[in-house]
């Protein structure tokens, strides 16, 4: 989370949030407090402007994975490591979801994830990973996040939880409940209802939607900051080289489109198209 006198952005993980961070910080000033944790709407004025960044769910997890691949990020760690770690249980949500989950790590095998971090280049490897992320009811306890033991991990994906943790008003005790977000229209109406972020920058267009952004925030940006957001070059890249259509095949492109139904409705994001 990034705070300025004007307006306070919500980093989502691997949607660029160190670039905006950086571009914030060098046209607006302002201060980091830590990265993807949750702002407490009770300590901010009713009008606050929230923003936040997305990005094309096909594009996001071959990004999360990638970042794997160079041995980085929560995930990675979360599902290599060897068994008995309380890493990733998130206590700091639900006490009780979080040790249902420590009770499942004599069970857990960090073997397939450990295989499927190969390099960013390997397609296959990448696809066995989505397989182990959105397909494997077993393997989904691993994530950690307390992604296994919400209702919506039975037909959403991580990334989708991860929106309606970080950007919905009480995202811990909805995301939790077992009677509450069990079917999609259910979710689609909760995330309708509680999302509380006032604008949202894209990834693919990230700089000039951050302009765009800042001007509907009515912050006047000088034609030396804007060059400033035009010009920069990216921040937290990964090791990969391919862009994201390399990596899909049709069973791979569909399980994102089911499982990521939310967002890509949302925000009118489209599958890549694969090579003939």
């Amino acid at each position: 989370m990034f705070i300025t006198d004007t307006l306070i952005y919500v980093q989502l993980h691997k949607t660029g949030g160190m670039h905006i961070n950086r571009m914030l910080a060098e046209v607006l000033g302002g201060k980091q407090q830590d990265y993807h944790n949750l702002p407490d709407l009770n300590q901010y004025p009713k009008d606050q402007i929230f923003i936040a960044s997305i990005r094309n769910p096909w594009e996001w997890y071959v990004s999360l994975w990638a970042y794997g691949c160079d041995r980085k990020g929560g995930l990675y760690f979360r599902t290599t490591q060897p068994k008995w770690s309380i890493h990733g249980h998130e206590f700091k949500r639900r006490l009780w979801d979080a040790l249902l989950s420590v009770s499942r790590e004599p069970f857990r095998d960090p073997t397939p994830w450990q295989q499927s971090y190969t390099h960013a280049d390997d397609a296959i490897a990448f696809r066995t990973w989505l397989q182990l992320m959105l397909s494997n009811p077993k393997t989904r306890y691993d994530i950690g996040e307390g992604y296994a033991m919400s209702p919506i991990s039975q037909f959403a994906g991580l990334y989708t939880h991860r929106y309606i943790y970080m950007f919905c008003k009480d995202s811990v005790k909805h995301l939790h409940n077992k009677n509450l977000l069990t079917r999609f229209n259910a979710l689609k109406d909760f995330e309708q209802h509680y999302n509380y972020i006032n604008y949202f920058i894209r990834n693919e267009n990230l700089a000039h939607d951050l302009i765009q952004t800042l001007q509907q925030c009515n912050i006047s940006l000088t034609q030396a900051q804007q060059q400033i957001i035009l010009q920069a070059n990216k921040t937290n890249t990964s090791s990969r080289k391919h862009a994201m259509d390399y990596y899909y095949d049709d069973q791979s492109l569909a399980l994102i489109a089911e499982k990521e139904r939310l967002i890509i409705e949302k925000f009118n994001y489209q599958a890549p198209k694969l090579s003939a």
